[in-house]
């Protein structure tokens, strides 16, 4: 089987400090003129490990990335695949859910080939309501992984040229990765729980994610003449953290049997709506993907 590299830059992120420029190979991050020498340093507190980014042929892939810390509630990724300057992401996913200490998503659909340019967008956020936004821009190529007669490899190994821009006291570090033996790949998520390296990991197929919630609990969801935009705005802007968000974020309103279906701009959006929401007891707003609407 064809293993897929990348050669990744990260092209922006929040946040000011040094330039920090290494090679990442399986797990190992090794930093040029520092062979051999171990210097270790306090992160930033907002500091995160890039992603995983593995690339399958025919179709596929996967991006998985440790929650950092406790106070991590998601992970969001939006891809273009040859189209630096898309409005709307090729490949869009997000999850609130970990696997051992990782969040990661899944995507068996979509086709990415040798020589494609992906630019990736994340998103990491907190319980305060901070979201750690980083971008990717790189090139796909492939490489073919030597693998003992009897086994057949399926990991990749991901090359990292990497400008990466940090805010907080940096300098040069490398860190010690632990190799899981599941995916031959670093197990950072050990730096948050040590179960990570030991346990063998149980994926899921995500299934693809949308921009949508719901409104239950609406009076008169059957009357034509109701402004559902309106209504579902009035509904956000009970919270103060949402008000902003309710004036630009949310795009269309519509009623949808007993319920009212609603689309944010963006991923990002809605899992602050959702976030914020649950925050505050409102229950009468969920995600339209986890929840089966019936009746109509």
């Amino acid at each position: 089987m064809l293993a897929i590299d990348v050669i990744l830059q990260q092209v922006c992120c929040h946040g000011h400090g040094r330039h920090n420029r290494g090679r990442y190979y399986q797990g190992h991050y090794e930093h040029h003129g520092h062979h051999g020498h171990h210097r270790h340093h306090r992160r930033p507190h907002h500091w995160i490990p890039p992603p995983n980014i593995d690339i399958y042929s025919p179709k596929g892939i996967e991006v998985s990335i440790p929650r950092w810390n406790g106070t991590s509630q998601y992970f969001a990724f939006e891809m273009f695949i040859n189209n630096p300057d898309g409005g709307t992401p090729d490949v869009a996913h997000n999850t609130t859910e970990l696997v051992y200490g990782k969040f990661i998503v899944r995507d068996t659909e979509v086709i990415i080939r040798q020589g494609d340019a992906l630019n990736v967008t994340t998103y990491m956020g907190f319980t305060d309501g901070g979201v750690l936004k980083n971008t990717y821009s790189f090139h796909v190529f492939t490489r073919t992984t030597t693998t003992a007669a009897t086994t057949t490899s399926t990991s990749s190994s991901t090359d990292w040229n990497r400008d990466q821009v940090i805010g907080g006291d940096y300098s040069d570090e490398d860190f010690d990765c632990v190799i899981d033996p599941t995916t031959n790949l670093c197990a950072y998520g050990s730096l948050i729980d040590e179960r990570s390296g030991s346990r063998p990991q149980k994926l899921c197929v995500a299934e693809p994610r949308t921009n949508l919630l719901i409104l239950d609990g609406v009076e008169d969801a059957y009357d034509p003449t109701v402004d559902w935009i309106g209504n579902v705005g009035a509904v956000l802007k009970q919270l103060p953290k949402l008000g902003k968000v309710a004036e630009s974020g949310l795009v269309s309103a519509g009623r949808h049997g007993k319920v009212v279906v609603f689309q944010m701009d963006t991923l990002l959006t809605k899992l602050l709506v959702l976030y914020h929401a649950q925050e505050a007891g409102i229950k009468c707003v969920s995600d339209y993907d986890d929840v089966k609407i019936v009746g109509h």
